[in-house]
């Protein structure tokens, strides 16, 4: 009768399941950025959703040690803000957005440049998002010290 109830209860794990899961995600998703630089790739690659990744953002940028508070935070911030080359639509092959040995010639750029300006402008804006986003976050965080 109150099965719903019971399907809409999040599951509880424990501070070790949730730390080796942080841990997991964090190490695909790096490992994602370090694979492919300069490129847009498919949202559907990233190892949580968009809104799970800022959740472990806003965790680790909180918890910082406070030696390495500065560099961790920055560090932290760039993997957010990294999140926008991930866009829904790109497809199994991610798009190079840079002049590299993938894309030798500025012709051949130019002959992907229409499909190229679509991600960057996309990329772009939510990259932007994420910059204010994290600006708030900073302010409201060190009103609370």
């Amino acid at each position: 009768m109150f099965g719903w109830l019971r399907k809409n209860t999040p599951k509880k794990i424990s501070p070790e399941q949730m730390s080796e899961e942080m841990t997991r995600i964090m190490n695909t998703y790096i490992a994602l950025l370090k694979a492919h630089p300069h490129h847009v790739l498919e949202a559907s690659w990233l190892p949580a959703d968009k809104k799970r990744m800022i959740e472990i953002f806003k965790i680790l940028w909180l918890g910082a040690n406070v030696q390495d508070l500065k560099e961790m935070r920055e560090v932290t911030e760039d993997y957010w803000c990294g999140l926008s080359l991930f866009q829904l639509g790109v497809g199994g092959v991610p798009i190079s957005f840079d002049i590299s040995k993938d894309n030798p010639t500025v012709k051949e750029w130019y002959e992907r440049k229409e499909r190229v300006e679509k991600w960057l402008k996309l990329a772009t804006a939510e990259r932007e998002k994420y910059e204010s986003d994290i600006e708030h976050f900073a302010k409201s965080e060190s009103g609370r010290a």
